[in-house]
């Protein structure tokens, strides 16, 4: 059996385009507050722009 952890925070956020370069990111995320959704493509309202 896995111990058990507390989790203090989740946070998710879309891709955005840097200005200047025109490179995409989506390192700037936000706090979630209560039940977010998981599912097989993680978590909703997170989005990677490597994939």
């Amino acid at each position: 059996m896995l111990p058990a952890c507390n989790v203090t925070a989740v946070f998710v956020g879309p891709v955005a385009v840097f200005a200047g370069d025109g490179r995409s990111s989506a390192i700037v995320k936000t706090t979630v507050s209560g039940a977010v959704q998981l599912t097989e493509d993680g978590l909703a309202g997170d989005t990677h722009a490597d994939l």
